[in-house]
């Protein structure tokens, strides 16, 4: 009896051994799992994930896969920083470089704009009210309001429709963006002319739930034709709308066309924020964006370009000041607005009550490519701001020429994303993608940064969310 208590005493030890050997090795080695997520962080299963820049380099079995959770169990091989890239079903390519070895989350996201399918949105405008002939125009612009990680990169250009309407008066064919309306109405030039465009088509990148913007605006009638005219573009009259009104409409995408009618008079807008521009260099311009909140996205409320040291009262809603935001963009004065050059610009964001002044990263210039490195014109930073992460945006861009306007839409293939400002980004092997007549690769590369004292960010998507200043600049292939 004595000798079969030791024995199940013996036993009963080393199973509590065994158990407790296992307690301390699980964790250990979750430790070393890596978790891949979207945007909203849900996890993305099946994401390849390779470890260094080319399969079986730097060791064998670099290539993983994640599972439905999400996640992948590192190998022990990887002992030192290397570049991580994932590759996933419907979503940019991303390679993290100089990344160390350990327990932590990657993002990758959607892109902003798929080429093969895209969503229409499309419908009437109405609310204007009753229009006289009196010298100034009206006018719609119907746009999506977008998340704060995409101020950084939004623009003029951006807010305008790539594709167009016809507009016929007397004969004479005009081509309007298609996001833009004109509700039925007679001004005159020389005589009497009859205007109407109620409808409006806006096209999005993928499904699912929107915030709708349509807004109200007037100029002045003749002398904006008279502009026009004399070859000015709309961002040369810009200063001459007077934004009134607007209206949020959400909508839901489950179908490759929705229709969707939309009122532009729900929310009236005041010139209620008073812009000061900081001192800049005469080369330069700068286009000043007020922006306000729907749900956590944004939405233009007024557009204007102000010069060095010049203060703009700028239109938002009533209120607005409370959680709107005001983008500042310089630009180098002339730019077309497409091409590698319109890509080059150096933005700031801030809240629409921000007290501070709004002063921008130097602006760099265009990357040089270097078989697979990008060579970079480095800022210095500035004692008030926190270098956060240097970004590269690899993206197939498309020309598009309707009558007078050109205009491109851009598919971004791949992002990279390395901490801190370097002056260089070492790329994993990347066969070039095929491209099609009226087609080009871009490079896009951009210098992160938020305001000294800010909890600092690990490079990704996710930074988008909190920086506030960038400067950007590309080149094509």
């Amino acid at each position: 009896m004595k000798s079969m208590i030791l024995a199940l005493a013996t036993v009963a030890l080393s199973t509590a051994a065994h158990a407790q050997s296992l307690s301390t090795m699980a964790p250990l080695w979750s430790a070393f799992n890596l978790t891949v997520t979207d945007t909203q962080g849900q996890p993305v299963p099946n994401a390849q994930i390779l470890i260094g820049t080319d399969t079986n380099l730097p060791f064998q079995g670099n290539v993983l896969t994640t599972d439905e959770q999400g996640q992948a169990a590192l190998p022990q091989e990887w002992t030192q920083t290397e570049p991580v890239t994932i590759t996933a079903p419907g979503f940019v390519k991303a390679t993290y470089l100089e990344l160390a070895p350990g327990i932590q989350t990657l993002v990758i996201r959607k892109p902003t704009i798929q080429a093969a399918k895209r969503f229409e949105l499309k419908g009437n405008s109405s609310g204007f009210g009753q229009l006289k002939n009196d010298g100034v125009f009206d006018l719609g612009l119907v746009v999506q309001a977008v998340p704060r990680a995409q101020l950084s990169t939004i623009s003029l250009q951006s807010l305008i429709s790539p594709e167009t309407d016809r507009l016929t008066v007397l004969g004479q064919t005009v081509d309007l963006p298609s996001n833009i309306t004109i509700p039925e109405q007679t001004e005159s030039y020389i005589f009497p002319l009859k205007f109407s465009k109620p409808g409006y088509r806006l096209y999005l990148p993928q499904d699912g739930a929107w915030q709708i913007a349509s807004l109200h605006a007037s100029v002045p009638f003749k002398a904006t034709i008279d502009a026009l005219q004399n070859g000015k573009s709309i961002v040369d009259i810009v200063n001459t709308f007077n934004f009134r009104e607007g209206s949020i409409t959400p909508v839901n995408l489950t179908q490759a066309s929705t229709t969707q009618d939309v009122v532009v008079n729900q929310i009236p807008f005041v010139k209620n924020l008073n812009f000061k521009a900081p001192a800049y260099d005469a080369s330069l311009t700068l286009l000043t964006i007020s922006l306000a909140n729907t749900n956590g996205s944004f939405y233009p409320t007024d557009i204007k370009n102000v010069a060095p040291n010049a203060t703009v009262a700028l239109a938002a809603p009533q209120g607005a000041a409370q959680d709107g935001m005001i983008l500042a963009a310089f630009k180098k004065a002339g730019t077309k607005t497409t091409g590698p050059e319109a890509d080059q610009y150096s933005a700031v964001t801030l809240p629409n009550n921000e007290q501070r002044p709004f002063d921008p990263i130097r602006m760099v210039n265009s990357p040089q490519v270097n078989q697979d490195q990008l060579v970079l014109d480095t800022p210095t930073a500035t004692p008030e701001l926190n270098p956060i992460m240097t970004y590269g945006v690899f993206s197939k861009v498309t020309a598009i020429t309707q009558g007078k306007l050109k205009m491109e839409t851009k598919e971004a293939l791949w992002d990279v994303w390395a901490p801190n400002w370097v002056n260089k980004l070492d790329l994993p092997k990347n066969p070039l993608p095929q491209i099609g007549a009226g087609q080009s690769l871009r490079w896009e590369v951009g210098f992160a940064a938020q305001f000294v004292g800010q909890k600092s960010l690990p490079p990704g998507p996710g930074a988008l969310e909190k920086i506030t200043h960038v400067s950007r600049s590309a080149v094509d292939l």
